[in-house]
Parts: C-alpha cells; structure tokens; sequence
C-alpha cells in the first residue's frame, strides 16, 4: 500500500466484453521519475492496531502499513 501512489488500477477488458474476465491495469497518475519505486492503493480497510508504522512523509499519510 501507497499513502501517495504514483499508479492507479483500473479494470481492463481483453479479447472479451465479460466483465467476469476483466484485468487489472495499472497506469501512472503521474509523471514517474527513472528508478522511482512503483506503488499503487490496494484500497483495504485498516483495522485497528492492525499494520505497521508510517513514515513516507506524505502529506495525506494514513499513519500505517497494512
């Protein structure tokens, strides 16, 4: 999990219009810099007291690691 992603997901159709076969395509939010670690939202719910401490710097920190 990402605080501040540089990619998104979104679901992509291939060789068929079944949404039941869909793939998940990740596509850059924003330009990526040459060798900057790619990170994306698993969008999971945290638990309480569940995770690890975060220390990304990012303006939006959730404040964990899931």
């Amino acid at each position: 999990m990402a605080c501040s992603p540089n990619l998104i997901n979104h679901q992509v159709l291939v060789e068929s219009m079944d949404c039941q076969l869909a793939h998940i395509g990740l596509f850059a939010n924003r330009d990526i810099a040459l060798g900057e670690e790619l990170t994306y939202d698993y969008r999971y719910k945290l638990l309480p007291g569940e995770g690890y401490p975060c220390h990304c710097g990012a303006s939006k920190c959730r404040g964990r690691l899931h």
